[in-house]
């Protein structure tokens, strides 16, 4: 009994490790990204001998843990701007993570389930891992939040892997990673009992072979890139960018008796920007927080500030749509003070700037107090400049790939503006701007990102941090878009990595079905190690 009880602590114990593993690799969690390449090895080993049943609980436990502790802010946005108490807001976060975390538990059975049936798991692992993270990417809504390559936004060598694969080649290199390990290691406790030496050569083999070609491809590629853009400056010349960061709190920012202080702080961050002297600068989302159609003074101030400047003005704002409701919109001004172009957010933030099923849940309603049912824009979203369009992804459209890389189709850089004030002081703000990171490496184009408060900075076309204000406070960052590169893979051709692992997945597991399992299926049922 004792040895059974045992058996049944272990391997919850070893799914929370490999989930709080996975947590604390992400970024803004404090530990290194390297852990990573570990995190998933506890998950494996409590796995892929266990039943399909108990593979996907422990999986599930895994994952649910991961984003839980990694997304643990949901809890303080939704008590602080939901007016929900603590007893209801751990409870929605509990529930994200359950919802994220049912991937991990898909990824820990298929993968048992292609390892019973004698699929080699470095070949299977990090196709399902991926084909569920493109899938996270679509279903629903869609809710690509902490993709797992996001753990090695500081790795610069091994990111560029993202300009073919996008962000879940990254993914799926650390599953590869991860497996590796997990076979290397298991003889030492008995596991695999009488597989042949040259099974964990192989592995061996693998686990120095893959980082070599991943790391070797990032060098190559940036040095090919940095000797192109030697050969082919940017015929255009350099684009000078002031990002404005004003640091307005959550709560004044809807309250109409700091309008005033608000718009004060904007017009003085952007006339302080003369010395750099700009080709644009950018507001952060819904920075003036009003409809700018409504209120012809503020529109007169904004103007006379382009025309100061003699620079174009990117401004974040509230637009009119059809039936009184608003729009999330970014209005640029060129330098005569003329609202010359406007676009606005297409892919909405589902309770936080729109209510599914409101009928049902009208608790959430205070989530959106201050902004309104909004409706979206229309695409594409690109707003055009003397030098270069840009295209423009609003607050967490910057974390979907594939709807970014559309953006950048005759855009010369890209522009994501933010207000991450609702997430106060916590990981979330490291974990938003890793996805500029990615989004630069996958379009081999510079992001330069305004936020209300957060990280305003820039991303060079390597995914390396240019330049970035401490958050929580009140800044100005001047930088300089200074070269332009041609897209590479996954720019022109999108997610046909990803696509072609789902498809993979589909027919080995097709084929595995037909497969005798390794061992009875009475014995298999009856199996409760790990």
């Amino acid at each position: 009994m004792a040895a059974l009880a045992r058996i049944a602590v272990r391997g919850p114990l070893l799914a929370v490790a490999s989930g709080l593993l996975t947590a604390l690799a992400l970024p803004g969690m404090g530990g290194p990204g390297a852990l990573a390449y570990a995190a998933l090895v506890p998950l494996l080993w409590v796995t892929v001998e266990a039943t399909g049943r108990r593979a996907f609980a422990l999986g599930w436990l895994a994952g649910t843990v991961a984003f839980f502790a990694s997304m643990a802010w949901v809890a303080d946005t939704v008590h602080t701007y939901g007016a929900l108490p603590y007893w209801i807001a751990y409870p929605v976060a509990l529930l994200n993570a359950l919802y994220l975390g049912a991937y991990t538990g898909v990824f820990a059975w298929v993968s048992r389930f292609l390892f019973a049936r004698r699929v080699p798991l470095a070949l299977a692992a990090p196709l399902v891992w991926v084909s569920l993270e493109y899938a996270r990417t679509h279903l629903v809504t869609g809710d690509p939040w902490n993709l797992l390559g996001l753990a090695l936004a500081d790795s610069t060598r091994i990111v560029q892997l993202a300009d073919i694969t996008g962000v879940y080649g990254v993914s799926g290199f650390i599953v590869v990673i991860n497996v590796c390990l997990f076979t290397l290691v298991a003889p030492l406790f008995g596991r695999y009992p009488g597989r042949r030496q040259s099974f964990f050569l192989n592995h061996a083999l693998l686990l120095f072979l893959v980082p070599i070609c991943v790391v070797t491809y990032g060098q190559v590629r940036i040095a090919s890139l940095s000797l192109d853009h030697q050969r082919h400056p940017n015929p255009e010349g350099p684009i000078r960018v002031s990002l404005v960061q004003p640091n307005i709190p959550q709560a004044q920012k809807w309250d109409p008796a700091f309008l005033e202080e608000t718009i004060q702080r904007l017009e003085h961050l952007t006339r302080a920007a003369a010395g750099h002297r700009p080709d644009l600068v950018v507001w952060p989302e819904a920075s003036a927080p009003l409809v700018l159609e409504e209120d012809p003074m503020l529109t007169g101030r904004v103007a006379a500030l382009a025309r100061g400047l003699g620079s174009h003005l990117m401004v974040g704002t509230l637009s009119l749509a059809e039936g009184g409701a608003a729009r999330n919109a970014v209005t640029l001004f060129d330098p005569q003070g003329r609202p010359v172009a406007q676009v606005a957010k297409t892919h909405l933030v589902p309770f936080g700037e729109y209510v599914p099923l409101e009928r049902y849940l009208p608790f959430v309603r205070a989530l959106t107090a201050g902004i309104g049912n909004m409706l979206p824009g229309a695409e594409p979203v690109v707003l055009p400049h003397p030098r270069g369009a840009a295209a423009v992804a609003v607050c967490y459209e910057i974390i979907f790939p594939d709807l970014v890389r559309r953006r950048m189709a005759g855009a010369a850089f890209i522009v994501t503006i933010t207000n991450d004030a609702w997430f106060g002081a916590s990981a979330a703000l490291a974990q938003h701007f890793a996805q500029a990171r990615m989004r630069a490496v996958e379009n081999r184009a510079y992001v330069v990102r305004a936020a209300n408060t957060g990280i305003t900075g820039m991303v060079d076309p390597y995914g390396i941090v240019q330049a970035a204000a401490e958050p929580n406070t009140e800044a100005l960052v001047n930088v300089t878009i200074d070269r332009a590169f041609a897209p590479g893979f996954y720019a022109t051709h999108g997610d046909v990595f990803a696509r072609a692992s789902a498809i993979l997945v589909f027919l080995i597991s097709t084929f595995a079905a037909f497969r005798r399992a390794k061992r009875p299926r009475q014995r298999e049922e009856d199996d409760t190690d790990g």
